[in-house]
This record gives structure tokens, C-alpha cells and sequence, in this order.
């Protein structure tokens, strides 16, 4: 529906260097690295990515953060303005745009769908009537291995 830029992120690894400093997105091998961190967890966000739980308008403030999506590291430090969908329930996600399998830049995206579709993470769900955001509900996945306390128990049992 929309995508709002963020303008310092850093995405690691990735061929094309999206960071804010020359080379540093380039230090290992994105291959490996990208497989070694997939393999290692699920998307999640470490911290950040935050929201208001409501707001006097459509514009709502997202926090910045750092977050694991698709094996890729996203980190940035600004926060950035999107906005909701008037007399509806909008999903916010934090997306990887990619060309050729490459990382170009990372994008908060507002959709009428939580329907997550290619290289995203769902990081809040906003509820608006009357032009003001009139529920925020936190949808950030915050558990780095996907595992719940059960399956935890469950896979060190011998």
C-alpha cells in the first residue's frame, strides 16, 4: 500500500553496501553469513520498532531499532513518520526491497494486509476511525529463537 524510506540503515550482510558507512555492510561473506544467522533464529526484533498505542492523527512515529529479517540485520537510529489507513485496521512491517536477490534498502511498509509476503517482519497493527489511530497493538515477534517456554523444555529433554 505504502512504503516509507528510512534514511540511516544499516542491512547486513549484503553485496550492495546498504549502510551508512562505506564498506562496513561488506565484511564478511553474505552467503555464509546470511545462512549462519538464518539457521541460528527466526525474524525478530531485538529492540525497537516501536510504536504509540494511539495517536491524535493517521501519522504515527515508528521508533528505530534493530531487527533480524531474512537473515539480515537491520539496524537504524531514526524514527520514522508512517501513516495508517483512515476507518480501518493497517499492518505495519519492517521490509527488505530487494533486486536479484540483493538487499537495496530497507522500508517501513503499511498494508490493508497482514498477509506477510516476501522479506518482512510485522511490527504493529494500528486500528484508525475519524482520522486519529484509535488502537496501536504491539505485533513485534521479540523471541530471537521461535521457541515458547514448551518447545524449549521439549528439545532439551534426552
Amino acid at each position: 500500500m505504502a512504503e516509507f524510506t528510512i534514511t540511516d540503515e544499516l542491512v547486513f550482510p549484503t553485496r550492495n553496501d546498504v549502510s551508512p558507512v562505506l564498506n562496513e555492510g561488506k565484511r564478511f561473506s553474505e552467503e555464509t553469513v546470511n545462512r549462519w544467522i538464518t539457521k541460528l533464529s527466526t525474524d525478530f526484533v531485538e529492540s525497537g520498532f516501536t510504536v504509540p498505542t494511539s495517536d491524535a492523527d493517521l501519522v504515527i512515529p515508528v521508533a528505530g531499532g534493530i531487527a533480524y529479517v531474512d537473515g539480515y540485520l537491520v539496524e537504524t537510529t531514526a524514527s520514522v513518520d508512517v501513516t495508517a489507513i483512515d476507518n480501518s485496521t493497517s499492518f505495519l512491517f519492517l521490509r527488505l526491497l530487494k533486486t536479484s536477490d540483493l538487499v537495496t534498502e530497507a522500508v517501513l511498509a503499511v498494508e490493508a494486509s497482514s498477509t506477510v509476503v516476501g522479506s518482512e517482519i510485522l511490527l504493529a497493527i494500528f486500528t484508525a476511525s475519524g482520522g486519529v489511530i484509535t488502537n496501536a497493538a504491539d505485533a513485534r515477534n521479540t523471541n530471537k529463537f521461535g521457541l515458547t517456554p514448551s518447545t524449549l523444555i521439549y528439545s532439551t529433554r534426552f
